[in-house]
């Protein structure tokens, strides 16, 4: 099974975009999209984790959240609603794994357009 995700990262940029990503790699790609910084990976990467990212370009906010913790509530409103429907109140490791995936992705579609 994959590693559980830890963090997600929230970036509000000059240009008025927005990025919710999961991965650092994923981030460097959307800041080197929305900004006209050409770094390398490595450092960008020592950058967010030494947490020095007040220094990055173009960047209006950036925060660092937990996965779950960031999605608990839409979370905790599905199980209700999954429960009303089928009177179960189960849920395995997987399908959380899952759900949690679905839930990251609705809310980027709905933060990032």
């Amino acid at each position: 099974m994959k590693k559980p995700l830890s963090n997600i990262f929230y970036v509000e940029y000059s240009n008025g975009n927005k990025s919710l990503c999961k991965t650092i790699q994923h981030l460097y790609n959307e800041y080197t999209t929305n900004t006209n910084d050409i770094m390398k990976y490595d450092k960008f990467r020592y950058m967010i984790n030494t947490n020095k990212t007040n220094t990055l370009k173009d960047v209006n906010k950036f925060e660092i959240h937990d996965f779950k913790e960031y999605l608990q509530d839409k979370f905790l409103e599905y199980k209700r609603a999954k429960y009303t429907l089928t009177n179960k109140d189960y849920i395995t490791e997987r399908m959380e794994h899952l759900v949690y995936n679905k839930l990251f992705n609705d809310v980027r579609q709905e933060i990032c357009n």
